[in-house]
């Protein structure tokens, strides 16, 4: 059962309050440390089908690449092919399926932390328009948040390193830092909106966001890069062959010499790893965004 949020001394008709940070951040890891199975139950089918569909897209690319390279040097095809349909399909299809996920993850843990509903089976939210509601939300929310990055493209016409003046350079990377910080603080004091739309809160606005979540931008960044950053800071210490497949410079390699690298395969496990524990990690950064709109807006 996820305890009520209180903060000592707020009136719940006022504005809230600064969000207390570490204690925020603390329940996002401690809740998702306690509910680690409702976790497990919201995501283990989309990892099933994701690492499925990446197993079956890496395999059929491998066995091509190998099938190409014999021919090529046996002089029986003089010209570069290209993968197979299927093996392009089932990327596509294991990327919706990512995104796709996201979705169900985000909006069952946000339910669960906000309305205290355990989540279901793998899919189960798509039942209702939640789902789709957060991503329409979402899309609105990045155009929003992106449009002061439209600066950085117009600094970047004017080429930073034809500029003669070691100044110039300066202020134009310090405008595009800037921005970036800008567009990011937007995307944070704005996002109170996707919990709402996940619990059911159809009338909170992007204005009311902003308006209460003002004073609180660092906190909210803080937190941002507490949940969201740090949990896939472990992925950084893998070997450099457990990463995604590099198909081009198995080729080359191939095509130039008797070599046929196991570790591919390696790295194709290394792809499905990685995406897997991403899938598994969502609801920490979820649980942070839903305590925050716990704490300002205290409809629920």
């Amino acid at each position: 059962m996820i305890a009520p949020w209180e903060t000592e001394g707020d009136n719940p008709d006022g504005p809230a309050s600064k969000l207390p940070l570490w204690r925020t951040i603390k329940l996002s890891y401690v809740t998702y440390m306690h509910h680690f199975a409702d976790a497990l139950r919201v995501t283990w089918l989309w990892m099933v089908l994701i690492a499925g569909l990446l197993a079956g897209s890496d395999w059929l690319r491998w066995s091509w690449t190998v099938w190409f390279a014999e021919r090529f040097k046996a002089g029986e095809i003089m010209e570069l092919g290209v993968y197979p349909i299927l093996a392009v399909g089932l990327s596509v299809l294991a990327f919706l399926a990512v995104v796709l996920a996201s979705l169900d993850i985000a909006v069952a843990w946000h339910r669960q932390l906000i309305l205290g509903e355990r989540p279901r089976l793998s899919g189960s939210t798509f039942a209702s328009r939640a789902p789709w509601r957060y991503l329409a939300i979402l899309v609105g929310l990045i155009l929003v948040s992106a449009i002061p990055v439209v600066l950085i493209f117009i600094v970047d016409l004017l080429d930073l390193e034809a500029l003669s003046d070691r100044s110039l350079q300066i202020v134009a990377a310090s405008v595009v830092i800037v921005v970036l910080g800008a567009a990011l603080s937007n995307f944070v004091r704005l996002s109170l909106v996707l919990p709402a739309r996940a619990a059911g809160d159809l009338a909170l606005t992007f204005r009311e966001s902003w308006i209460m979540t003002r004073g609180n931008t660092w906190r909210l960044l803080a937190g941002t890069f507490a949940c969201w950053i740090l949990p896939y800071i472990p992925l950084q210490f893998l070997p450099s062959s457990f990463g995604e497949p590099n198909f081009d410079v198995l080729m080359k390699e191939m095509l130039t010499a008797d070599v046929r690298p196991d570790g591919i395969m390696i790295g194709a496990i290394g792809r499905q790893f990685t995406l897997i524990y991403q899938l598994l990690t969502v609801p920490i950064s979820i649980g942070f965004l839903s305590y925050c709109y716990r704490h300002f807006v205290r409809r629920i």
